[in-house]
């Protein structure tokens, strides 16, 4: 099959490009033929991918123009359309249901193409008005209005609807009805347990990198965005004395760094370590003794949290956020406190590092977790199933 991946920014960090990292060169190995049109990432935005050769990413540049108004619309379109022709592709598969969805759609309906959306939190971020902060925006409740517009029209006029997360679906039912929600297929993204595991020479070859030492250490692993919930983090921190503190990396960038940087300086200066993006995410997990993942909203199955849990780690998330609470068992395999609490983090950073035998005992029921729940064999086959799906009949799947 011949799909062509439209993306809003390509190659770069986060949620979208971990998927495809664990979709593309499976699929590619499969027989499935790749093209990805995106918007092309500043430099110090860049990330390789390199499961594609370079002729088959095709990049867009920006309009020197204040956003929102430097998407290039017009340009993604034409873009878009003359792909599928040239490559004759029998299948667009859209990352985002907004800046890339409308460009999808109108290539999907002028060249009778199926179109599948795959929404990776957009939807929970574009309807929740503190989102809209990350983006310095005064005017919310029109762009808001306007994003729902937009989304409602790619999901009405998509074939299906990919949601990693069963909150992702909700989302889709509430905002967009039942017609929107029968076309979604929810399953959560696989986990790489060989990449993501634990391991004692690279722990200790990392904290003698990092200058550890003997401190405790706990790590957050995410974007550096208002629904990151960092500066709660931040202020857990803040609330332990000075002889109890961790050192805290920060693996992740994002618009709200120098935010960030700020307030932890002020906070508990000198215990935050921001370490930017980073390919070395497993071995800074490995370093570490703890991850909390304080985040207020977003959507699907946390990739981030199940990456901590399959390398081993005692975890600390926010209930009822990114379905957490269908990944954690509070007390058995990590802990849930509420979101925005910093007295309740604090409370639990602090029972944990004092506990090496609760941090051990939850550390390995959480890794037993990702390997019985969220294996890439399965996560291959259901999506596998899901693209012949939307690509209709003419389309089974190999092998």
């Amino acid at each position: 099959m011949r799909i062509l991946i439209t993306t809003w920014v390509f190659p770069t960090h986060g949620g979208i490009i971990t998927f495809l990292d664990r979709v593309v060169p499976w699929f590619t190995a499969s027989g499935h033929e790749f093209d990805v049109v995106a918007i092309a990432p500043a430099s110090d935005a860049y990330k390789p991918f390199p499961h594609l050769p370079p002729e088959r990413i095709h990049g867009l540049a920006q309009i020197h123009l204040p956003r929102p108004f430097s998407f290039p619309l017009f340009h993604f379109i034409l873009k878009v359309l003359r792909t599928v022709r040239r490559r004759e592709c029998e299948l667009i598969f859209c990352q985002d249901p907004f800046f890339s969805g409308i460009p999808s759609l109108v290539a999907s309906k002028l060249l009778g193409i199926p179109l599948m959306v795959a929404d990776h939190g957009m939807i929970t971020n574009f309807t929740e008005r503190e989102y809209w902060s990350n983006f310095g925006f005064r005017m919310v409740s029109p762009w808001q209005w306007i994003s729902r517009l937009v989304m409602k029209a790619v999901l009405s006029g998509a074939t299906l609807v990919y949601a990693p997360g069963p909150d992702v679906a909700q989302r889709i039912r509430t905002f967009f009805g039942e017609a929107a929600s029968e076309k979604a297929r929810t399953f959560p993204i696989g986990i790489d347990t060989d990449r993501f595991q634990p391991r004692k020479e690279v722990r200790e070859a990392v904290r003698a990198e990092l200058s550890l030492g003997r401190s405790l250490t706990a790590i957050f692993v995410g974007r550096l965005h208002v629904e990151s919930g960092l500066e709660h983090l931040i202020e857990a921190v803040g609330l332990l004395r000075s002889d109890e503190r961790p050192v805290v990396l920060v693996v992740g960038d994002g618009v709200l760094r120098p935010r960030y940087v700020s307030l932890a300086e002020a906070r508990a200066p000198g215990v935050f370590r921001f370490l930017g993006y980073s390919d070395r995410v497993p071995e800074y997990l490995n370093a570490a003794d703890i991850f909390v993942f304080p985040k207020v909203f977003a959507g699907g199955y946390s990739i981030s949290l199940r990456e901590a849990m399959a390398v081993g780690l005692p975890c600390i998330a926010t209930a009822g956020v990114d379905s957490h609470d269908l990944i954690i068992e509070s007390g058995t395999n990590g802990v849930l406190v509420p979101p925005k609490d910093s007295v309740s983090l604090s409370k639990e950073i602090e029972r944990l590092l004092s506990d090496p035998d609760l941090r051990e005992r939850l550390g390995s029921q959480a890794r037993r977790t990702i390997l019985e729940r969220f294996s890439m064999e399965t996560f291959r086959s259901q999506m596998e199933r899901l693209l012949s799906e939307a690509a209709g009949p003419r389309t089974r799947p190999s092998g």
